[in-house]
């Protein structure tokens, strides 16, 4: 397996990038909540995935142990908050909402296990 690379990271901050993008221009039109949410879904779903390369696939070959665990603490950090944000836009309670409570249990777990040494 091998080491999350620069350009997928990259990709992923790009993505990143459109979704801030389109939350601020929902912010300004004031639109659907059911919009916001889903964006704040994608977001979590981003951060957590990021997160989850790096724990698994750490580039040590251009980062040391700590600077890979900083980047993990960040992005599963972020994972949680678009997550919490998401689900207090909505009292929807489908798919999205399985699967946002799902990355919202992995992440914690991943968390502590950085901690468990």
């Amino acid at each position: 397996q091998h080491e999350f690379s620069s350009q997928e990271k990259l990709y992923y901050n790009r993505a990143i990038g459109y979704y801030i993008k389109g939350k601020e221009v929902l912010r300004r039109a004031s639109t659907d909540r059911s919009i916001w949410y889903n964006l704040e879904c994608d977001l979590a779903s981003v951060y957590y995935t990021m997160g989850q390369q790096l724990q698994e696939r750490p580039p040590l070959s251009t980062l040391t142990v700590s600077e890979v665990e900083k980047e993990i603490l960040s992005y599963l950090m972020k994972s949680l908050h678009h997550a919490e944000s998401a689900l207090s836009t909505t009292n929807t309670r489908g798919l999205k909402f399985v699967s946002l409570s799902q990355c919202m249990g992995d992440s914690h777990y991943r968390l502590a296990s950085l901690y468990q040494k």
